[in-house]
């Protein structure tokens, strides 16, 4: 264990030369402790982490003005005044006892939706989509281990009603089923738009895509397409040749499965 940082001196040299952050994490317990004194709460910590995360504050930030804004004021709970940037309750008479009822009634509602989130956030489905993702961000392809990977839902859970969402295919699913999860990284996640509904899984038209792209890159460059191509062919056919030899099978991003009329699944 590292001597204790006993004095403001050495906490000071050991921010300024010691500390090494791949994340924002330290500076922001030291800098939240010396505010309060010295000593937070576990949860109060949590707290500070998770605001210090610009990317996180301006992605609820973003949720806030778009949807629960229109939404309450359009139903005349809430009014929100642009110049001060203050949102108002517009209920201000009747019992008291009243307000302890509507918390009641709010807290219950958010019981329901930590379900939900317990449900897709179980470490088997969780498991299961990231090792179906090849344990990569399927729109950056970051690595887990170099950004953490989140569960993210392709239709905004936001946009359901009655717990059910439209898919692009116009299809009425689940909004916490599995054909409406994919897996993000956290710069990813927190910088799509709250409204976003692009889903970055592998199909069959983004593979095409992504290999008609390759091909004019090359192209452009004065490359023999047709060689390349043939040589490519002859790598391909040989890695599943190695693959089949060793008994080994390697890791591949597959697509979520879907229901086909013939009642096979396809990845």
């Amino acid at each position: 264990m590292s001597s204790t940082k006993s004095t403001y001196e050495d906490l000071l040299t050991f921010v300024k030369y010691e500390m090494e952050t791949s994340a924002n994490y330290q500076p922001l317990i030291i800098r939240a402790l010396l505010k309060s004194g010295g000593k937070m709460t576990a949860l109060d910590l949590s707290k500070e982490l998770m605001l210090g995360n610009d990317l996180e504050v301006g992605k609820y930030r973003s949720i806030l003005m778009r949807y629960p804004k229109k939404t309450l004021m359009k139903r005349g709970i809430i009014q929100y005044d642009r110049k001060s940037k203050v949102f108002e309750l517009l209920a201000r008479s009747g019992e008291e006892r009243m307000i302890e009822q509507i918390v009641e009634c709010c807290d219950r509602e958010l019981a329901k939706w930590r379900l939900a989130v317990q449900r897709t956030e179980s470490s088997s489905l969780r498991y299961d989509l990231i090792d179906e993702a090849g344990g990569r961000c399927q729109a950056c392809g970051a690595l887990a281990h170099n950004s953490p990977l989140h569960i993210d839902h392709i239709v905004p859970k936001d946009l359901a009603k009655r717990g059910r969402v439209a898919t692009a295919d116009g299809q009425r699913i689940d909004v916490e089923s599995r054909e409406n999860l994919q897996v993000l990284c956290e710069t990813c996640n927190c910088g799509k738009r709250a409204s976003s509904r692009t889903d970055f899984r592998p199909s069959e038209e983004r593979l095409l895509e992504s290999l008609i792209a390759t091909l004019g890159h090359a192209a452009d460059l004065g490359y023999d397409v047709n060689s390349m191509t043939a040589t490519a062919q002859g790598r391909f056919r040989s890695r599943d040749h190695l693959t089949a030899a060793d008994g080994h099978s390697r890791v591949r991003t597959r697509a979520p499965t879907k229901k086909r009329t013939s009642g096979r699944e396809s990845r």
